[in-house]
């Protein structure tokens, strides 16, 4: 009997033990705070709605972070910069071994201006992930913003030994040598990425800037005409961000990332977004039309005319469902009626360009030169700036056998439009036709200064046995 109680005593005891183990891991566990939904009524519905889901998932489960991340992201990608803070911050409580959440509540927090507590945020990111450049690269961006010259420096530095070719990395690190005047050094730098990603404005921009800055403003001015304006683009270099982006939700930026598909011929995306749009809002007109042209590019021609005959339902005298059928009907050879669509749309809008451009195309490829001529004329008259229309001017001077005019257009294209190649190309061709050797030589020749690499030229050359 004595031993009988001696362990029901012991028994008590560990239940005590153990009551008080558990209630100690509890306090060490966070308490998870109940997230506070925001005023929603700027946002498109279809945003709303999508934000509420996430919300109501963090509250069926308050300690799931991974939930409290979506929510996060959510309220990110719709410029709710407060509420997505505090909601990756609750999430980080939960789970703090998380890289890209501590990322892109640093990218919230500089949202916020929160400038110290954003280089605080990205620095733990990477004592977690020392291996994403993306986050040196920001990192040296913010520093910079800061003036801390040598701060912004090592950062990049950091993400060009990560990754050697990172062209953000590169621009970063040239905009420290140019805050630090050394100019010489930027020029390098930026002559040597130009040459990699030639297309880019911003990177002529700060060519342009570097180049003015030393007194040559014969380099600079050119560059600078076509990157004044430009902002740095960071597509393709940061997905842990771009993720993040993909979750805006509503017609306007669901469009736009479909059109920004079309534009990197990733028609495949754009026209799967737009679909999905037509089938939320079947009764908008510009994405029937995207659509269509997408259809067109693709030569999806069937899908592109269901797409365009609805549009064609909801608004007859819209010029642009007009243009749409226009192109598609050329690009089946149905001249006749590409001709009565493209003048469809002339009538509903007659100051475009583009427009008579089209039916140039369109009468020349019916063999009306004479017409085509008529049409380029004012396309170029309407748009004096547009190369594709002197280009095709100049095929159809061609055609009619009109061989001067050509010859003066061409000219007049190398002095207004010294870097389109063909310009220089088709001159040459012409005067090499005529048995002028000579004066087509001296086009190759000047034409080989800016392009050494251009094939079509070599050809020529080789075939007159400039060699």
């Amino acid at each position: 009997m004595l031993k009988l109680h001696h362990l029901n005593i012991l028994t008590t005891f560990a239940m005590l033990i153990m009551a008080f183990l558990v209630g100690c891991k509890d306090s060490s566990t966070p308490n998870p705070a109940t997230p506070v939904l925001s005023d929603l009524s700027s946002l498109d519905p279809t945003a709303a709605d999508y934000i509420r889901e996430k919300h109501q998932a963090v509250l069926a489960t308050l300690d799931d972070a991974i939930l409290r991340a979506d929510l996060a992201m959510a309220f990110h990608a719709h410029a709710m910069f407060d509420s997505a803070a505090t909601s990756y911050q609750e999430a980080l409580k939960l789970d703090e071994s998380q890289t890209r959440w501590w990322y892109l509540l640093a990218r919230a927090q500089k949202s916020l201006d929160q400038d110290e507590a954003a280089l605080a945020s990205i620095e733990q990111a990477i004592q977690r992930n020392a291996d994403y450049p993306a986050l040196r690269v920001r990192q040296g961006f913010w520093q910079l913003d800061l003036g801390r010259f040598e701060k912004a420096a090592l950062a990049f530095e950091a993400a060009l030994a990560i990754e050697p070719h990172h062209p953000i990395g590169k621009i970063g690190l040239a905009r420290v040598r140019l805050s630090q005047d050394q100019t010489d050094e930027a020029i390098s730098m930026l002559a040597d990425l130009r040459r990699d990603v030639p297309r880019d404005p911003y990177i002529a921009y700060l060519l342009g800037t570097a180049y003015r800055q030393v007194g040559r403003m014969e380099e600079a001015q050119p560059l600078l005409e076509i990157g004044t304006g430009s902002q740095l683009s960071w597509r393709g270099q940061d997905p842990w961000s771009g993720d993040m982006q993909k979750l805006e939700r509503g017609l306007k930026v669901e469009y736009q990332r479909a059109l920004d598909y079309i534009a990197l011929k990733r028609h495949d995306l754009g026209i799967e977004i737009l679909n999905e749009l037509h089938q939320r809002y079947p009764d908008e007109l510009p994405v029937l039309t995207s659509l269509g042209g997408a259809c067109i590019a693709t030569k999806h021609y069937e899908e592109a005319s269901e797409a365009l005959q609805k549009a064609l339902v909801l608004d007859e005298e819209h010029f642009v469902v007009h243009l749409q059928l226009a192109s598609l009907e050329l690009n089946q050879q149905n001249f006749d009626s590409a001709l009565h669509h493209v003048e469809t749309a002339i009538r509903l809008n007659s100051s475009l360009a583009h427009l008579q451009d089209l039916k140039g195309q369109i009468l020349f490829e019916s063999n009306n030169y004479q017409e085509a001529e008529t049409a380029f004329l004012l396309a170029i008259k309407m748009a004096p700036d547009n190369v594709q229309s002197h280009l095709r001017l100049v095929v159809a001077y061609n055609k009619l056998g009109k061989v001067h005019p050509c010859i003066e257009l061409l000219k007049t294209m190398i002095q207004r439009f010294p870097n389109v190649p063909d310009s220089y190309l088709m001159l040459a061709q012409i005067y090499h036709r005529m048995g002028q050797a000579v004066g087509a030589q001296e086009v190759i020749k000047v034409a080989e200064l800016r392009f050494p690499d251009h094939e079509p030229l070599q050809r020529l050359k080789r075939s007159m046995g400039m060699e």
